[in-house]
């Protein structure tokens, strides 16, 4: 209870220090719009697309913690009415459609998709595990050199579909690899806001997939990079038909 409590102020207290910063600065824009009378209709549309792309952050940081807090919920089967859908589904689609995410947001990185045919059915939720793919491939596509290859592999192991993310970056040093995927951590190597994201994306992700009655664990790649790993348990046919209900049920 104690651990539990302790937590939960963490991460009050990041919450809001992460929501202070853009705060501040769209604060400072308006501050400013509002002192420079004189200002030409060119700085004007600058500091609103300024105010435009903090506004977008905390809007991104408030989802992020809504669905972490939905996650957490829907797998301790608190409330009926935050239970995540499930239904089959096709991860060729999904990939697919990452794929054409990735290259719009990274367009400096190769991305090479490796989805094998007839891929075991996971029944989830669509939204949430299409989430988890743009989060890895997004978190690739900051931390890779520029014009690298950012890897997308499905594949098929015993009773488990994985799903690896792989990239050329700096990767993590190995005492760190296993606090990745806790709320609000960066490593040393990448604490600057610089590089974009709020440190919530790979919390996100280990909370998807436990909801999901999988797992994510990440390691660094032979030579240079990371991989983050996600597996998920797969169904059999007959399990698919009329699956509804909290997963993992």
């Amino acid at each position: 209870v104690e651990r539990m409590l302790r937590r939960e102020k963490e991460l009050l207290a990041n919450v809001s220090h992460e929501v202070r910063t853009p705060l501040t600065r769209i604060r400072l824009a308006l501050a400013l719009g509002e002192e420079d009378a004189g200002a030409s209709a060119q700085d004007l549309r600058r500091r609103l697309l300024d105010v435009s792309v903090e506004a977008g952050e905390l809007e991104r940081l408030v989802d992020d913690v809504l669905v972490a807090a939905r996650c957490d919920l829907a797998l301790a089967g608190d409330d009926d009415s935050l239970r995540l859908s499930a239904e089959p589904v096709d991860w060729e689609e999904l990939a697919d459609r990452a794929a054409v995410a990735f290259i719009d947001l990274h367009p400096q990185h190769d991305l090479e998709v490796e989805v094998p045919p007839a891929l075991p059915t996971v029944v989830g939720d669509r939204a949430l595990l299409y989430r988890v793919l743009i989060n890895l491939l997004d978190n690739a596509g900051k931390y890779s050199p520029v014009e690298s290859t950012v890897e997308l592999r499905l594949m098929a192991v015993e009773e488990l579909l994985v799903v690896e993310v792989a990239d050329r970056g700096i990767g993590v040093p190995d005492e760190e690899l296993g606090r990745l995927f806790e709320s609000f951590y960066r490593t040393d190597r990448s604490r600057s806001r610089g590089s974009g994201g709020h440190g919530l994306g790979l919390a996100l992700c280990r909370k998807i997939a436990l909801a999901h009655g999988g797992s994510i664990s990440a390691r660094n790649r032979k030579g240079r990079g990371l991989v983050v790993r996600l597996a998920l348990p797969v169904v059999s046919g007959a399990e698919t038909s009329g699956n509804t209900g909290a997963i993992g049920e």
